[in-house]
């Protein structure tokens, strides 16, 4: 039996909020805000931990404001940057290996325009942090003269992170006819796992970064364009096991796509900051003692709880998710784009589900001739296939959502598709019992007489042989011996022949 058992304590969930108030300033290429259509910011945060009962969670968010100019009917996109900081204290844990995780929650950001040349922006992120601790439980190696049933099991005792940042830059040279990039108004990128592999305590991520651009041409068209990136990345995790389960992922941080130079006019340059991560989850398996008697002496059991943390699956899954906006009363006479974008989902563990939310922004000119835009927050519900609900659930999911395609009806209903993939490691928590010490009584012992009898008894309703055996004070292979070919779980109105000593049930 193993030495030690790790028990797995997780405080309840925290909930922290970082604010941004900042005012951009337009730089001079950009033109005067004649109205905002639509504001969003995209945070990038790390811990900074101050000390045993303080935490920092420190980063940086980039705000996007997409306006229509005062001087022509175009759409043009303001950048700022805004660093982000919240001191978080930490509550009291019991001794042992503490460990702090963090899920962003939503984003907000507000914008107004003080004049045509600035704009005020106030925004919050809302982030949920989680704190566990990972302690040892001392076990005995043995029970002399204790007949015990041992209970196996397999639990997660560990979790390796390692993570790599890298920038990417590369050229994206334009199909024919369309046209020469004049400004870029929109560009983001997300990064999707399509494979990994483990060398030497070495991850190997392999995926795509799916780039998504909105830009004008100097002929005047607006264009969105999709492309993919292939990339590859090598992250360390130090004191990996060939057993351990392994998730990969790909994160953007800095997303910065500009017009190509005058060499190469038909293209766009990209500019990222990408974090390849890989997280390992190494499993432990023993057998606990769950119980024990003497049928000889009396005995004084003593018992201890834990809560472990058990690996339910590694999730994968696909799907698409479909919503019909109405139109018909905006008077919409030309549309210019839909974007679109998702913040991580939330588990729901007693229902089995992770909730998401969908921002769509509509940009159209109306029938006045004004550009106009619509904003809709979308909830999604995406089910986790293959997994019960259960209160005990935990998963940090990981939400890659595919470009957004869309059809105008002639009914004025704008029709949206979007493919998605959620990927996550899910546990479970279980608490269990198990006998921590016992010391058999030699000064007492059970009284009875020296012969033996063979008893005719018919087991309780779920009644195990184990339990029978305890009951009657006898042995399990003592019953198993006198019912030759006996299996569990016993079938209601079996007849058992138990060995007992007579004066006994």
């Amino acid at each position: 039996m193993s030495e030690t058992l790790v028990h797995y304590h997780s405080m309840p969930p925290m909930a922290a909020e970082l604010t941004v108030d900042q005012e951009i300033l337009l730089p001079d290429y950009l033109p005067g805000v004649f109205k905002i259509l639509s504001a969003w910011l995209e945070p990038d945060l790390h811990w900074n931990r101050l000390s045993e009962s303080r935490a920092q969670l420190e980063g940086s968010a980039k705000l996007l404001v997409l306006y229509a100019a005062d001087q022509d009917d175009q759409l043009h996109l303001a950048e700022h940057s805004a660093e982000l900081s919240k001191t978080i204290e930490i509550p009291s844990q019991e001794e042992g290996e503490s460990r702090l995780s963090w899920q962003i929650q939503s984003c907000r950001l507000t914008a107004i325009p003080s004049d045509r040349r600035r704009i005020g922006c106030r925004g919050t992120v809302v982030v949920r942090i989680r704190q566990s601790c990972m302690q040892s439980l001392p076990l005995p190696e043995r029970f002399d003269g204790l007949e015990c049933r041992r209970l196996p099991l397999e639990f997660c005792c560990r979790t390796i992170q390692g993570v790599s940042r890298f920038p990417v830059r590369d050229t994206l040279n334009l199909g024919a006819g369309e046209g020469v990039p004049d400004r870029v108004i929109r560009s983001a990128a997300q990064g999707i796992c399509q494979d990994g592999k483990v060398l030497a305590g070495k991850a190997v991520v392999k995926g795509v970064l799916r780039l998504e651009v909105l830009w004008y041409c100097k002929q005047g068209n607006l264009h969105e364009n999709t492309f993919e990136l292939p990339i590859s990345q090598i992250v360390d995790l130090p004191g990996l096991e060939p057993e351990d389960c392994i998730q990969w992922q790909l994160t953007v941080n800095r997303c910065h796509v500009r017009p190509g130079e005058e060499e190469n006019p038909e293209s766009l340059e990209v500019q990222l900051e990408v974090t390849a991560g890989a997280l390992a989850v190494g499993k432990q398996r023993l057998e606990l003692v769950e119980d024990g008697y003497s049928t000889r002496y009396e005995t004084h059991l003593t018992t201890a709880c834990a809560v472990v943390r058990q690996l339910v699956c590694c999730l994968h899954q696909t799907g698409t998710f479909r919503h019909t906006l109405p139109l018909q009363d905006a008077g919409l006479t030309k549309l210019h784009c839909v974007l679109a974008r998702t913040e991580q989902g939330a588990l729901l563990p007693e229902e089995g589900k992770v909730q998401a939310m969908l921002f769509l922004c509509v940009v159209f000119t109306d029938d006045s001739g004004v550009c106009r835009s619509i904003l809709n927050e979308v909830p999604m519900t995406l089910p986790l296939e293959g997994v019960e609900p259960d209160a005990s659930l935990q998963m940090e999911p990981v939400l890659v959502t595919k470009p957004v395609s869309y059809h105008l009806s002639g009914e004025g209903q704008l029709e949206i598709s979007l493919d998605w993939e959620l990927q996550g490691l899910v546990f479970c928590t279980k608490t269990i019992t198990f006998l921590s010490g016992a010391e058999v009584d030699t000064d007492h012992p059970i009284a009875q007489p020296e012969d033996l009898a063979l008893k005719l008894l018919f087991p309780r309703a779920g009644e195990s042989l184990w339990e029978i055996a305890k009951r009657c004070h006898t042995t399990l292979e003592g019953i198993r011996q006198a019912n030759e070919g006996i299996t569990e779980p016993l079938e209601a109105g079996t007849m058992l022949m138990v060995p007992i000593r007579s004066g006994r049930e």
